[in-house]
């Protein structure tokens, strides 16, 4: 992966993380409105590469990891 690459996903890996959060709480409807929530900035490719990937960690996620997502936003929020 050259300097280039590294820099896009690593960009993304940081909007993944906190759109994530984002969709999973029910703070956004979609993958897409989820990541321009936390990352308005990014240009149409790392918004379109973090929402692929929001989407399909989304699918992944079960109760148990969900409820301890809405536990860890409550204390931020606190």
């Amino acid at each position: 992966m050259n300097p280039r690459e590294r820099q896009h996903w690593l960009s993304v890996q940081h909007a993944v993380r906190a759109a994530l959060v984002e969709l999973l709480t029910d703070s956004a409807e979609t993958p897409t409105e989820a990541v321009e929530q936390v990352r308005p900035s990014l240009g149409p490719g790392k918004r379109a590469d973090a929402a692929m990937v929001v989407e399909a960690a989304a699918d992944r996620v079960d109760e148990a990891d969900l409820a301890e997502i809405e536990a860890a936003d409550t204390e931020e929020t606190a």
